[in-house]
């Protein structure tokens, strides 16, 4: 099995919908901006694409707020509370699906699997692992 792991140093962002102006559809600059930094990112740990069927994992990192109680922010670096907050979770998913397709892979139809969750950190980013996988 082949992987690749990268980290997307930041804070997390979703895929933004598209928009419809001037008679045509577009998708939102601070999206396109986002998955450059995705790809930037993707294309500094290879160069070669993934082939088949496809697992992505994600670690999704989000700081933890200086205006939590002492004890709040002690059960958030032991990774003990889940971020519920926007953005959604599938919309990152989507995010970094979109951005790395024709760079680690030809088409995000190729991810057949995924697996994600959303914590706080004093890093956030999202930490990317994508994997050919066998039946």
């Amino acid at each position: 099995m082949t992987g690749i792991e990268f980290f997307i140093p930041g804070l997390p962002r979703g895929k933004g919908r598209p928009r419809f102006g001037g008679g045509r559809v577009y998708t939102p600059k601070t999206t396109r901006d986002y998955e450059m930094a995705i790809v930037d990112c993707a294309t500094k740990y290879t160069a070669t694409k993934l082939d088949g069927p496809l697992h992505l994992d994600l670690l999704i990192t989000f700081p933890i707020p200086t205006s939590w109680p002492a004890e709040k922010k002690r059960l958030a670096m032991q990774g003990c509370l889940w971020h519920q907050s926007r953005p959604d979770l599938d919309n990152i998913i989507k995010i970094v699906g979109d951005a790395l397709n024709g760079v680690l892979y030809d088409d995000d139809a190729q991810i057949v699997s995924v697996s994600a969750h959303k914590i706080y950190s004093q890093t956030p980013g999202i930490t990317v692992f994508i994997k050919e996988i066998d039946l």
